[in-house]
């Protein structure tokens, strides 16, 4: 495959936001598709949004209209918008107009399309807080005349720009002061950098306010005004908004902060009336969901104005009257843990469905469902099946569940075992799940249409990504967009599965999944030269199950039209928080899937070459510290000395984040990491590089934050006389998957050329 083409190839991807809304009435269609352009976007680097204040993740997003059967698909307001960026379609209740994001007058603009007319027009001359990770889509009133949408509070600057403008101590000297201990409350000291705010008793970090504080806002669809309903500087700091199906009540949820000893991050969830008044808090302190940041937290019920949301021991529920709240109720409270994440109401809102771990419950098997009715009454839980996984529910909107023939519910799952993507029903009163369609696939955005139809996000092995119509009995599905017509008759190869037991951080052993691509017409005991793809704790293998066109590292289709293998291995290490020794565990649960996979005929292993991005590529460069196994390695944008990143201060405000990562998640040094340095030393490849005799291609991004931590790494295997290459991509930040094309078509070459150098 032409590299040109892999990387000119359009994305349905939009991390925790859906890609596609279906109109109310079925009609119709609108989606965002992106295109990857010469900027580029990177929404991990050190500089998140462009600088009219559009995130990263939406550059190169275009907004197109279908019908539900896919005749005919335009892009929407090409004449209006030019060039610019358009993202977060919103449908008005009547299915007549869309609401949608813009910075096509440089910031991030509310716009409208009116579908009769077939028109586009700017709704108001007022900057948009847009978010990186969705959460922020326009919200309109039950009557369709206004929409809700966050603002960007006027004078909001940067961090860094905010603390070198009131740091100085006299005219026309520009600093920027940082301080600890009792510096902190020395007032001639000007502390401004990592400065703690006081909201509400919890301490903010000025670059998640940066990020997410905002001005929510009523816009009138027919005048244009706005009018102010949360300022950001009320207390709880509003963040992300919902508007309740009344339309009487806006709740929101508070920028997050670091949580109860910096463990985790944690937000507060408030109330205000949408007729005008101040702000309440509902709850404090909620735990933040690590898959759904913004949506994860409370749900409103669909049918009237009550409302959940996750607390330690179960769920809380409050019903909004005229006057505000009934006091919260706390559900499911005797039941075991019930509420370890929140998916939904149910259609006719008696019940709260949740994520559940009754008492008594092996920690070896997966969460049960669990429907607790919002009357008090006993939870009902529901066995999900060996080895599934609920994702999310399937409705009009998201985290809305829809009614199917018969009153069921549906869910988009995956089967852990196989990493095949599933379609689960219960059926009203039933005791189990039932799987109604299973394939070797990837579904990512997912909603039900009327008469039972599913419409989602769709790829396999052998089909690009694209939106597709489920039939309601889910026997055949129909392509609704066309948006690859590019990469027809192009193979990039064929999956298998195989598991492998492997050894445990805690000295247990657990069986593991891991899948392999072998290039097309290529069968078990043709043993090709292959590339491991590492990124320790994520599902890596269901990769596996798409097309091959994720970038993350690299696209996996690069590789098997050239005649490499790819193995998804699925890595693990203990529980972040914990102190551990990471890279001792990654090697564990590594090498014996390897050795499996050359045992079974799937690869050579002689000819083997590992790589990995973030968290991967420091994975990367432990193992060869380790191992002598591969031929080559290609580590991008890692992290190498975990001592040295430790103190580096965050370019958002002097945040100290990274000295987090290091001790509470990835890296698992643990709380306190400079009482053990042997533990920083012995987890960080750049102190065992005198080890490492294994070819090694560092791909970096010269606006990554972890830039000195190649060139570290660079440096001292180049004085050991070690085979070693770095290459620096200007104008490219911390993924490589939004990289400018050529930069990353760049970037990707030499990786195969290397590959070629060091496995043919």
């Amino acid at each position: 495959m032409p590299l040109e083409t892999l990387y000119g190839a359009v994305s349905l991807d939009d991390p925790l936001a859906r890609v596609f809304e279906l109109s109310p009435d079925g009609a119709h269609l609108a989606f965002t598709a992106r295109e990857r352009g010469e900027a580029g976007g990177d929404a991990s680097g050190a500089s998140r949004f462009a600088d009219g204040g559009t995130p990263m993740t939406a550059l190169g997003r275009r907004l197109y209209l279908t019908d539900r059967d896919g005749r005919r698909s335009i892009r929407l307001c090409a004449a209006e918008l030019g060039a610019a960026n358009a993202w977060r379609p919103s449908w008005s209740p009547d299915s007549a107009r869309l609401a949608f994001y813009s910075d096509a007058g440089g910031a991030p603009q509310l716009w409208l399309y009116d579908v009769g007319a077939g028109r586009c027009a700017r709704v108001a001359d007022l900057p948009v807080r847009a978010r990186l990770w969705g959460g922020d889509e326009p919200q309109w009133s039950p009557d369709g005349r206004e929409v809700f949408v966050p603002l960007r509070p006027e004078g909001l600057m940067p961090p860094a720009e905010a603390v070198r403008a009131s740091a100085a101590l006299i005219e026309g000297a520009v600093v920027e002061v940082f301080c600890g201990g009792s510096e902190k409350s020395v007032p001639g000291a000007a502390c401004t950098g990592m400065r703690q705010e006081a909201d509400e008793g919890q301490s903010s970090n000025a670059h998640y306010i940066w990020e997410n504080s905002s001005d929510l806002a009523a816009i009138d669809i027919g005048s244009g005004m706005s009018r102010i309903l949360v300022p950001a500087s009320a207390g709880p700091r509003p963040g992300i908004a919902r508007l309740s199906p009344s339309g009487k009540w806006l709740t929101y949820l508070s920028v997050y902060y670091p949580g109860p000893g910096r463990q985790g991050l944690s937000h507060d969830l408030a109330y205000v009336p949408v007729s005008g008044g101040k702000p309440v808090l509902l709850a404090g302190a909620l735990k933040v969901p690590p898959r759904d940041f913004y949506r994860g937290t409370y749900r409103w019920s669909p049918v009237d104005d009550t409302l959940a949301w996750l607390t330690p021991g179960g769920v809380s529920v409050v019903r909004f009257g005229d006057k505000g709240p009934s006091a919260p109720r706390l559900l499911g409270g005797t039941a075991g843990e019930v509420g370890t994440s929140l998916i939904a109401f149910t259609p006719d809102g008696r019940s709260v469905v949740v994520a559940a771990r009754p008492e008594g419950r092996p920690a070896a098997l997966p969460e049960m469902l669990a429907l607790v009715p919002v009357d008090g009454g006993a939870p009902q839980f529901v066995e999900p099946g060996d080895g599934i996984r609920i994702d999310e529910p399937i409705g009009p909107r998201h985290g809305q569940p829809g009614s199917f023939p018969g009153g069921a519910l549906r869910f988009r799952g995956s089967d852990i075992r196989s990493g095949e993507a599933l379609i689960l029903e219960l059926a009203q009163g039933a005791a189990e799940l039932r799987t109604v369609w299973r394939g070797a696939a990837q579904i990512g955005s997912v909603a039900g249409g009327r008469e039972g139809e599913i419409f989602a996000t769709f790829s396999d092995t052998q089909t690009p990504p694209d939106v597709v119509r489920f039939a309601p009995d889910l026997q055949a599905r129909q392509p609704v967009t066309a948006v690859n017509p590019g990469l027809a008759g192009i193979d990039p190869g064929t999956t298998f599965v195989f598991e492998t037991a492997v050894p445990t951080h805690d000295g247990g052993r657990k069986q593991v999944r891991t899948m392999v691509r072998l290039p097309a017409g290529m069968s078990p005991g043709d043993r090709p030269p292959a590339i491991v793809f590492i990124y320790p704790n994520a599902d890596y293998s269901a990769e596996g199950m798409g097309f091959g066109l994720s970038g993350n590292p690299l696209p996996a289709a690069a590789f098997t039209t050239r005649g490499y293998a790819v193995i998804y291995p699925f890595v693990e290490t203990g529980p972040g928080g914990e102190a551990g020794n990471a890279l001792q565990e990654i090697v564990d649960t590594l090498l014996p899937q390897l050795y499996r996979a050359g045992d079974l005929g799937y690869v050579d292993i002689d000819r083997l070459a590992i790589t990995g991005t973030s968290f991967g590529g420091y994975s990367t460069a432990g193992v060869i510290s380790r191992t002598n196994l591969f031929r080559a390695a290609i580590a991008i944008n890692g992290i190498y000395d975990l001592g040295g990143n430790y103190g580096a201060l965050g370019r958002r405000g002097g945040d100290d984040m990274q000295a987090d990562w290091t001790e509470n998640t990835q890296p698992r040094i643990g709380p306190g990491a400079w009482s053990d340095i042997a533990r920083l030393i012995e987890n960080s490849p750049y102190y065992h590089a005198r080890k490492i005799h294994t070819p090694l291609l560092l791909l970096q991004g010269r606006n990554d934050v972890f830039l000195t931590e190649a060139q570290k790494l660079f440096v001292v295997l180049r004085r050991l006389g070690a085979p070693v290459q770095l290459a620096v991509y200007e104008g490219s930040g911390h993924a490589m998957a939004d990289w400018p094309k050529r930069q990353a078509v760049d970037g990707t070459l030499r990786a195969i050329e290397f590959l070629d150098r060091y496995l043919r």
